[in-house]
C-alpha cells in the first residue's frame, strides 16, 4: 500500500480510538464523528468489503444503539455480518461477535424469531471455539437463550437455562468471566421470580447478584447501576422504602458520575428516586393521620407530617397539592390541641399552594380560603379573651 494510503488508515485508527473514549463519556454525537469518518476512510482505502470496515460499521452501530436507534444499529450490525461471512467465514471468534450484537439488537426491537436463529449462530461458532461448554462465553449464550424465552413467555424454561448456567459457573470456578456471567444469570433469575410474584426468592437472588457485582465491576459501574435500580424496584414492591431509597440513590450516583446530568437514563433514574421518595412522604402523612384519629399521639402525628414536608421540599414537591394536604393535616393535629397560631400558619401554608397551583378562582382554593378565615377568626378571639 502507497506510503499515503498507510498514513490514511492509521488516522482512521486514531479516529476509532478517539470514539471509544467519547462513547464512553456517552459524547455520543462526537463519537458518531469520529467513527463515520473512520469508516469514510477505510471505505476509501480498503473497500466496503473488508473486515476492518466491517469493525468501523460496528462502531457506528454502537453509537445508533446507546441512542436507542435501534433500526439503523441494526442495519449497521448486519453490514458488518456481512461482511466478515464473505471476508473471513473461518474466523468463529469474530463472527460469534457479530450475532451476539445483532440477537442483541434484534431483541431490543422483539424480532424475537431471528433473534433465536442469530443466537444459535453465534452458540455454535462458541462452541466450535471452546470445544464444548465448558467456559464462560458459553454460559453467556446460554443467558441469550434465557432471554429469549422469557420474551417468549417461557418463564420455567428460562429458569432452568439460568440453572444451567449457574451449575457451569460454579463448575468453572471464579477465575475469567464467570463471576460475571453468574451475576447476570441471577439477577435474571430475580426477575422471572418478580414476574410470578415470589418477592422473597427475587429479593434474595438480586442480593447475591449485587454482592457479586460489586466485587468484580466495582461500586460505581453502570452493571452494579442496573443491579441497584432492580433491587429499589422489589423492595419498593414489599413497602421496604429505606432499602428502596438506598439502592435507587446509589443507582442515580452511578448514572450521573457515568452519563451526566442530562442524560435520559440519569433522568428515569432520578423520577425513579422521586415516586419512592414521594411514596415515603404519603406513609408519614397516612401514618400520622392515623395517630390523629387514635386521638392519642399528637406529637407524634406532627413529627410524621413535618417528615413528610421535608420529603416534598427536599425533592423540589414543596408546592404540589400533596404538600398541601399535608400542611391541612398538620393544622388539624395543632387545632385538636388548641395551637392556633401553628394552625393559622399550617393554613396559611396549605392555602398559599392551592392559590398557586389552582387559581383565586377554583372551588378547592375559595373553600380554604373559607376555612382559613374561620380559623383566623378563631384565633383572634382567643387572643382576645385571654388579653381581656
Amino acid at each position: 500500500m502507497e506510503g499515503d494510503g498507510v498514513s490514511h488508515l492509521k488516522v482512521a485508527e486514531n479516529l476509532l480510538k478517539s470514539g471509544d473514549i467519547r462513547l464512553r463519556s456517552s459524547q455520543f454525537k462526537d463519537a458518531m464523528q469520529s467513527y463515520n469518518r473512520a469508516l469514510e476512510i477505510r471505505v476509501e482505502q480498503l473497500g466496503d468489503k473488508h473486515p476492518d470496515t466491517a469493525e468501523s460499521y460496528k462502531a457506528v452501530g454502537n453509537v445508533f444503539y446507546k441512542e436507542a436507534n435501534f433500526e439503523s444499529a441494526e442495519e449497521m450490525y448486519r453490514k458488518a455480518l456481512e461482511i466478515d461471512l464473505e471476508a473471513q467465514s473461518d474466523n468463529h471468534r469474530v463472527l460469534s461477535d457479530r450475532y451476539r450484537y445483532m440477537v442483541i439488537v434484534l431483541t431490543a426491537q422483539r424480532k424475537f424469531d431471528e433473534a433465536v436463529k442469530m443466537n444459535k449462530q453465534s452458540l455454535a461458532r462458541k462452541l466450535h471455539i471452546h470445544g464444548g461448554e465448558d467456559h464462560s462465553d458459553i454460559a453467556r449464550e446460554y443467558i441469550g437463550i434465557g432471554v429469549l424465552l422469557v420474551f417468549q413467555n417461557r418463564l420455567e424454561d428460562a429458569l432452568q437455562m439460568y440453572d444451567r448456567v449457574i451449575e457451569m459457573c460454579n463448575r468453572l470456578g471464579p477465575g475469567g468471566d464467570n463471576r460475571k456471567v453468574l451475576a447476570a444469570a441471577l439477577c435474571n433469575q430475580a426477575l422471572i421470580r418478580d414476574k410470578q410474584g415470589d418477592l422473597e426468592s427475587a429479593t434474595e437472588l438480586l442480593e447475591q447478584s449485587l454482592a457479586i457485582r460489586e466485587e468484580v465491576f466495582g461500586e460505581m459501574h453502570p452493571e452494579t447501576a442496573i443491579a441497584y435500580q432492580i433491587i429499589a424496584r422489589i423492595y419498593g414492591q414489599q413497602d421496604r422504602l429505606d432499602d428502596a431509597i438506598h439502592a435507587s440513590t446509589k443507582a442515580l450516583q452511578i448514572r450521573r458520575k457515568e452519563l451526566g446530568e442530562d442524560h435520559p437514563y440519569t433522568a428515569k433514574c432520578f423520577a425513579r428516586l422521586l415516586n419512592l421518595k414521594l411514596d415515603k412522604a404519603a406513609a408519614f402523612n397516612k401514618k400520622g393521620l392515623a395517630l390523629m384519629k387514635a386521638g392519642g399521639d399528637y406529637a407524634g402525628a406532627v413529627k410524621l407530617f413535618r417528615e413528610a414536608l421535608e420529603i416534598y421540599i427536599e425533592m423540589g414537591c414543596g408546592v404540589d397539592p400533596d404538600a398541601a394536604s399535608v400542611h391541612e393535616n398538620l393544622a388539624a393535629v395543632y387545632i385538636s390541641t388548641d395551637k392556633l397560631e401553628e394552625a393559622v400558619d399550617a393554613s396559611a401554608e396549605a392555602l398559599k399552594i392551592y392559590r398557586r397551583k389552582l387559581g383565586e378562582n377554583h372551588d378547592v382554593t375559595k373553600k380554604r380560603m373559607e376555612e382559613h378565615r374561620s380559623l383566623l377568626k378563631r384565633l383572634l378571639e382567643n387572643e382576645a379573651r385571654h388579653s381581656s
